[in-house]
């Protein structure tokens, strides 16, 4: 797809590309998902524009691309919906939009793209993950993944060592559908009849009230501090003995199988190789 306007990140510049457009094409890029919130409300007012600019900044920040010229809006490629299991992936080259399938796409299955520019957080719970998203792109996910029970967010059975992870109410009747039917409506109907904690290896129940939530909680706020951190510094900012520690106090009350000592096992490997002059 050809981009409809292109433009700096620059916000003046960004608003004057807008109107010089055509009154089909401003219709086009108007069309495009928008939130009329700060930061561009107050940006537009500091630039003596009113909610319309606000607007058009909000367009080009949560649906353009980087390209040669700097951004581009291109109004079909920007209609892809965001998925944290996403089946396309889209690029820019040549100044042209390109989607490719990432695996095979099944009839009715919704078509979505990861939006957001940190790729660590495919590694992450869905609570963490829908946190971030609501931080930097001003939305709440309801994709399939989010929305069902995680399996990143496993914790460790006291009886055997397997996985504990939410299950399905025993009652529940309803018959679970393909995954290429399940629309964000009624895959948060669904997540709401998932109540119930089972080891998958020896079957056992537990409650939650038995699980180490509050565990949980305090290290993905630790979690959120590191990804918060430049993902270009976070390998040398971080101090290696002290995540060591932290890995071993978390997976100590979570278990191997939760996604939080996975994802610090995967920070620990890139510090060591960039630290690796000082422990080699």
């Amino acid at each position: 797809e050809e981009p409809l306007a292109c433009s700096t990140e620059d916000p003046l510049q960004s608003i004057n590309v807008f109107r010089a457009l055509t009154e089909e094409q401003q219709s086009s890029f108007l069309d495009c998902h928008s939130e009329v919130r700060d930061p561009f409300l107050s940006c537009a007012r500091q630039l003596g524009f009113g909610d319309v600019e606000a607007r058009v900044l909000s367009i080009w920040d949560l649906n353009a691309y980087t390209n040669a010229a700097g951004r581009g809006l291109y109004p079909l490629i920007a209609k892809i919906p965001h998925g944290c299991a996403p089946n396309v992936k889209v690029q820019v080259r040549n100044g042209q939009g390109e989607v490719f399938a990432a695996r095979e796409i099944e009839i009715n299955e919704v078509v979505c793209s990861w939006y957001s520019e940190r790729m660590d957080l495919l590694w992450c719970g869905s609570a963490l993950r829908k946190q971030c998203l609501k931080d930097e792109r001003g939305f709440e996910c309801g994709c399939v993944r989010c929305a069902w029970p995680d399996d990143l967010r496993a914790f460790q059975c006291n009886s055997c060592g397997g996985r504990v992870l939410q299950v399905a109410k025993p009652d529940s009747q309803t018959a679970t559908p393909p995954a290429s039917l399940v629309t964000p409506a009624t895959a948060v109907q669904k997540s709401q009849e998932h109540e119930i904690w089972r080891c998958t290896a020896c079957l056992v129940e537990v409650s939650a009230d038995a699980l180490p939530m509050d565990v949980e909680d305090d290290a993905s706020k630790n979690i959120l501090k590191i990804l918060e951190i430049a993902e270009e510094d976070r390998s040398r900012a971080l101090d290696i003995e002290s995540l060591v520690e932290f890995l071993e106090s978390v997976t100590e009350s979570l278990g191997e199988h939760h996604w939080i000592p996975a994802y610090l096992n995967y920070t620990l490997h890139w510090c060591y190789f960039e630290q690796r002059d000082k422990y080699s």
